[in-house]
């Protein structure tokens, strides 16, 4: 991704997420963002445009999409424990 692209998409994001709606409302449940974060169903036409509608659900996905983020970052740091100083010595070849 060029860094036009990827600067244009990151000042949609914040217009996106700034923009404040008057009776704005939570129009997608978290089990139907989570769903459609991890990929085991897209949304629907009609949920697109409620996305699209609603900043208030806009900032709710991109929150779920971040704590999802993290959760995933914790657990491959977790993983690479053993590479620190007091990981096991490989034993030489004879």
């Amino acid at each position: 991704m060029h860094s036009n692209d990827t600067s244009s998409r990151r000042l949609q994001e914040a217009l996106l997420l700034a923009r404040r709606k008057d009776g704005d409302r939570l129009m997608l449940d978290d089990a139907t963002l989570a769903a459609a974060l991890d990929g085991s169903r897209p949304l629907t036409s009609g949920e697109r445009a409620a996305l699209r509608a609603s900043p208030l659900t806009a900032r709710r996905l991109r929150h779920l999409a971040l704590a999802r983020r993290a959760a995933a970052s914790a657990a491959w740091r977790g993983s690479r424990a053993r590479c620190g100083p007091r990981a096991p010595a490989h034993r030489k070849r004879s």
